[in-house]
């Protein structure tokens, strides 16, 4: 009898446990896909208030570098970049043939948010003319005198005096220091004026140029400033196009020449007192290059976020990134772009121009 009841407890002990341990593991099961239900409405909620679009997407013949702006027009805060899917597929010329060409690009975030600068200035004369030194100029190389970091007027150099149908031309190579990878825009600044400042009035032709070929050109015309009372200084920008013709920085270089050449005639402005005690002097010359340095080509970079005041380097609500990529092969002309972006949450966007 003794034996029977202690037999039927451990029956009923191990029904009990096994029966504890089934609900225990019905309770574990419940609470994983309730844990996996919220989940899954935390992200559907996430995907519903994420709302993105690209905005003034560019691109230039030739060029490799692909350039748009992504706007959070949503109420979630995009921040996850690391995890962003980014693609490109465009006409690259490889060789010269138009090759239909898919790139998927990782983001580079040691150099996101990062402008790097370099100054190029003048250095070893090309073409001299018979510009010449002037105004106690600390050196006999002709480009000390317009090269300063700091902009100064004390030193200049000037043309020959110029006549009816005379010109004086003097390039200068430019300094190679290093260069962004990815250049977002390049300005070309100097400072002129007119010496004696008769009635001659001859113009200033400022080119910038890569070997021999011309990259954008300028022309101050007329009544030059006068140096004894002041120089003009001339900020002059490079359009995408005219950045994206420039493939080598090292074999950029500066060309002035003072121009009385325009013909002889009436309304010539060079016919006045001859022209014979004018001339053209420049006192300082720059090219400021921006951009953003990448590690190589398939990386994104995000070189800043507009008004970013509130929570820096996260892309919030009515906020815009402006994003650089660069391609591994040149865009063939007029090429179609296509750049397509997924966000960590899965919500994407997509945009189309035709190079330009």
């Amino acid at each position: 009898m003794g034996l029977s009841v202690a037999i039927t407890g451990a029956i009923i002990l191990f029904t009990l446990m096994a029966v504890m341990f089934t609900l225990s593991t019905m309770v574990n099961s419940l609470v994983s896909v309730e844990d996996v239900s919220s989940q899954a409405a935390v992200l559907k909620e996430s995907i519903s208030e994420t709302t993105i679009q690209i905005k003034s997407l560019s691109a230039s013949s030739g060029s490799d570098l692909v350039q748009f702006s992504l706007a959070n027009n949503g109420t979630e805060k995009l921040w996850n970049y690391g995890e962003f899917t980014f693609l490109v597929t465009y006409d690259a010329d490889i060789g010269g043939i138009k090759t239909k060409v898919t790139e998927e690009f990782s983001y580079d975030s040691d150099t996101s948010f990062g402008i790097t600068t370099a100054f190029l200035r003048p250095t070893t004369p090309i073409i001299s003319g018979t510009w010449a030194d002037e105004n106690g100029c600390p050196a006999a190389s002709a480009w000390d005198c317009i090269n300063e970091v700091v902009r100064s007027d004390a030193e200049d150099i000037a043309t020959a005096n110029l006549n009816n149908a005379d010109q004086d031309q003097v390039e200068f190579t430019l300094t190679d220091d290093p260069t962004p990878t990815i250049v977002t825009d390049v300005t070309v600044r100097y400072t002129f004026a007119e010496e004696n400042n008769g009635s001659a009035d001859p113009d200033l032709i400022v080119t910038l140029l890569e070997g021999v070929a011309t990259i954008a050109t300028w022309t101050e015309a007329g009544q030059l400033p006068d140096d004894d009372v002041g120089y003009g200084e001339s900020s002059q920008s490079l359009s995408d196009p005219q950045i994206a013709s420039i493939t080598d920085y090292t074999a950029l270089s500066l060309d002035f020449v003072g121009d009385c050449a325009r013909g002889i005639g009436p309304g010539d402005d060079c016919l006045g007192g001859g022209g014979s005690n004018d001339k053209v002097t420049v006192s300082w010359a720059e090219v400021e290059v921006k951009g953003i340095s990448t590690g190589a080509t398939s990386d994104w970079v995000i070189s800043d976020i507009t008004n970013d005041i509130i929570d820096p380097r996260i892309l919030n609500t009515d906020e815009v990134a402006n994003i650089n990529a660069k391609l591994s092969n040149p865009i063939f002309a007029n090429g179609d772009v296509i750049v397509s972006i997924s966000t960590d949450n899965g919500v994407t966007a997509s945009n189309a121009i035709t190079a330009s």
